[in-house]
């Protein structure tokens, strides 16, 4: 028991994850078109985790994804060069570029996993995991390939790859941070032509979970992920049994794909909360 004496508990969906229902676009280029300008992730203000964004990943009950929770998006995207790839576009990286994303880290469930899917070929839908990084990684060493060159000098940096998926095991919300890294060699002295990102974290919504409880300021807030064309209710009760009677707490929330943190006060005696999405 915390020490608000406030207790929460996860409960499942009541309706179906629309697997669909988000497309993310997430651009990789460069702080500056021109040698020694870093690699970022451009429009990183509107979907990494300081923005409150969350990308759902719904159960999969079968197919070649069955038991995982999973989802396409976001969709990483490396900006291009050359007129040939709709380019140039603003904040591209130099040509010669081969962009990946390094996961550094995962942070999540205990005992959980995130993990990449790769496509075999343009338009075509994974089907295999292709690699996993267990929750509590913190220096993690695995890329996923951004530009869709071959490392060649004056290659164009462009890569907007779908059919790709990202998976967790477990319920709950992951972070994951992910570094960009140029992987070429057509640097000086053979060394790459930006240098590589900050940490850009990112959020990932596997079922349906309370995040937790926190204590800010002197309020207390149970955070929890909504999404778009859902609506939320928190509930709580003085004994989670098995007939217990649940009663709604605040307002009926309507989902927008970001976190909510809603003030709880205080209570004399404890207090177990779930959530309900319809």
């Amino acid at each position: 028991m915390s020490k608000t004496g406030l207790w929460w508990i996860l409960s499942t969906a009541l309706a179906a994850f629309r697997l669909a229902a988000q497309h993310a676009h997430v651009y990789a280029g460069a702080t500056d078109a021109a040698g020694g300008s870093r690699l970022a992730f451009l429009n990183a203000s509107r979907f990494a985790a300081e923005s409150g964004y969350v990308v759902h990943l719904p159960f999969q009950t079968n197919g070649p994804r069955a038991g995982f929770f999973v989802h396409s998006a976001p969709t990483f995207t490396a900006l291009p060069s050359t007129p040939m790839n709709g380019g140039p576009d603003a904040g591209h990286a130099l040509p010669g570029t081969r962009i990946v994303a390094r996961i550094v880290s995962v942070e999540g469930p205990d005992g959980g996993g995130f993990g990449f899917w790769e496509s075999p070929g343009e338009e075509e839908d994974a089907e295999a995991l292709t690699f996993q990084v267990p929750v509590g990684e913190r220096d993690g060493r695995l890329d996923i390939p951004l530009s869709e060159n071959s490392g060649e000098p004056g290659g164009d940096p462009y890569g907007h790859v779908h059919g790709r998926f990202y998976s967790a095991t477990k319920a709950g919300l992951y972070t994951v941070g992910l570094r960009l890294r140029d992987t070429a060699h057509n640097g000086p002295g053979g060394g790459p032509l930006h240098p590589e990102s900050e940490i850009t974290r990112f959020c990932f919504q596997a079922g349906l979970t309370l995040a937790g409880l926190t204590v800010e300021s002197g309020e207390t807030r149970v955070t929890f992920a909504t999404q778009t064309g859902r609506s939320y209710q928190l509930e709580s009760t003085e004994s989670p049994t098995p007939d217990a009677t649940w009663s709604p707490f605040g307002e009926r929330i309507p989902g927008n794909d970001h976190l909510v943190r809603v003030p709880v006060p205080v209570p004399t005696r404890t207090r177990f909360f779930r959530l309900r999405a319809e």
